[in-house]
Parts: C-alpha cells; structure tokens; sequence
C-alpha cells in the first residue's frame, strides 16, 4: 500500500483576517493567560518557542502535540478533564478551559453522541436488522469507547458478538483494556497493531468504524486506505467513517490556528460531496452522507457490494 499522505498546512484563510481574529476575546485571553505575543508568531525564529509554550502551560495542547491528537486528546474533551491521562509540565485550566469549550471541541461531544446515539442504531435497525452475531471492528480505536454506549445503553448487546479494538498506541490499548465494563467484557478485544497491514482474528466484519482516520488525509490517501479497510468487510457489509466538514475551520479559527501552530497537523475539510466521492472510489454503494448537529463533522456510511 502507498504510504498515507497529509494535507498541507494553509494558513492563508487566518492571514487574511489576521488583525481581526487577533482582537477576538478567546486570542487575547488566552496569549494573556499564557504570555505570549501571537504576531510572534509569524517570526520564523519565535514560532516553535511559542509553540512549546502553549503546550507547555495547555494539557489539550500538550496531547494535540504529542500525538495530533491521538487517542487521548478526544477522550479529555468527551470526559471535560484536561488533565485525564497526560498533564502539561505547568499546566494553567484557564488556558485548557479556553479552548475546551470551544465550537470546535463541544463539535468533537456532539460527534460522539450523535454517532452512539443515533447513528449506530440507525445502523442496527435498518442494515444490520436481519443479523445476528455482528462483528464490529473499531480501527484506529483509541480507548474503544466508540461502539460500548450503543452496545450497552442501547440494548443491542445480544446482536453483536465481538468488538475488535485495534490501535497504534499501546498506552491507549492498555487503558482501555481497563475500561471495559463487565457485560460487554467477553465479546471485546483489543490489539497494538496497524489495521492497514493487519487482520488479528482473520474474520470478515459486518460493521467497521472509522472515526477521526481519515481527517487529516488527502483525498487519495483516504481511498487507498478505505480501499483496504473494504477488503476486510463482509459482504453486504458496512463502513462508517468520520471526517472533518468544510464548515469547521472558518466556523472556529482560534482552535484551528493554533492545533496547526503546535501540531503542524491540518485537517481536509471536505464537503459533502467530496466525501460520499471518497467513498464511491473505495468502492462502496448506498453512500449516505449524515451529520452531527453543529455541521463540523460529518458521518459517511457505505456498504461494501
């Protein structure tokens, strides 16, 4: 397989309203807060210092730099506990509560629930009603978390028989592991590998998720991978795969300035086109493109032919 390409950094949508996003109250708190002069920032020689500061002081920060974002980054805006797991050096919550309650974090909420909550049942109810022992593969995991609220909560426990977990993080793998609640504890499991190059149980799966893979990957990328995640998907099979929208980096420029000013990462926010066409390339059909509530991330379903 190709190897997996990221979108480029484009900071050209924040230069050209720089002086007018910098005299909002969420940019001149938190350079307070901190200490520091955004207009630093576009000093090649003060840049990374800068950087390192913010993640020095922000816990959220802190884990966007250490792992774009990971598996624990989503887990401390989903518990609202920017300490959760791992702690900036000299961390300051009045930086952290800046931007966890911002749009583009509570859209992070509302992605999870809506996902648990609607999607996934949506999914049980209408495709997935005529089997039983579904297998559900959560690739790129995290914590695991993803699948157990409609599992459990949700009452579709008794349909699925088994939950494979796989992530490149052990020390997700590991916490998660710990995570699991008692009733759903024999149908889970949990491997540290790649699911591109990897199949742990050898099984074709009825259901795999994808959330949050494919953000910070060009379009080309997304099909290469989605193309292999296809051939692990039983027929009649379905994929359900998250990706930024067009509407998240105009509709909260503060967070995502400054996750590319810590973590160099940047996001392809797609339309929704785009998207069911990222889909169509990979091969799957009955391309359905949803949503959460505030529009930041959309849901692409598909079944495999």
């Amino acid at each position: 397989m190709k190897k997996l390409k990221t979108v480029p950094l484009d900071m050209s949508w924040f230069l050209e309203n720089f002086d007018e996003y910098l005299k909002r109250k969420e940019f001149v708190d938190f350079q307070n807060i901190i200490g520091f002069d955004y207009r630093d920032c576009f000093d090649e020689t003060k840049i990374e210092h800068i950087a390192k500061k913010i993640c020095h002081h922000s816990s959220l920060f802190y884990e966007i730099r250490r792992n774009k974002g990971g598996a624990f980054f989503p887990e401390k805006v989903y518990r609202e506990d920017s300490n959760y797991f791992n702690s900036a050096p000299e961390q300051i919550p009045e930086a952290d509560n800046i931007f966890m309650y911002r749009p583009m974090c509570y859209s992070l909420k509302l992605r999870a629930n809506t996902i648990n909550k609607v999607i996934l049942p949506y999914l049980f109810d209408t495709k997935l009603n005529k089997l039983d022992n579904i297998i559900v593969a959560n690739l790129g995991s995290g914590l695991g978390k993803d699948i157990e609220y409609t599992a459990i909560d949700c009452n579709y426990l008794k349909k699925i028989s088994r939950i494979i977990n796989i992530d490149l993080d052990l020390n997700a793998i590991n916490i998660g592991k710990n995570l699991i609640p008692n009733v759903i504890k024999d149908k889970v499991s949990f491997y540290n590998m790649n699911f591109i190059k990897n199949n742990p149980e050898n099984v074709l799966y009825n259901l795999a998720l994808l959330i949050g893979i494919i953000c910070p990957l060009t379009d080309e990328s997304a099909i290469n991978l989605l193309k292999n995640v296809y051939n692990h998907i039983s027929y009649n099979g379905f994929i359900l795969v998250s990706s930024s929208s067009a509407k998240m980096s105009k509709h909260d420029p503060f967070c995502s300035f400054n996750i590319q000013l810590c973590a160099k990462w940047a996001l392809n926010c797609r339309s929704e086109e785009c998207l069911k066409t990222v889909l169509e390339k990979s091969g799957f059909c009955d391309i359905e493109i949803l949503s959460e509530p505030s529009g930041y991330n959309l849901v692409g379903v598909g079944r495999k032919k």
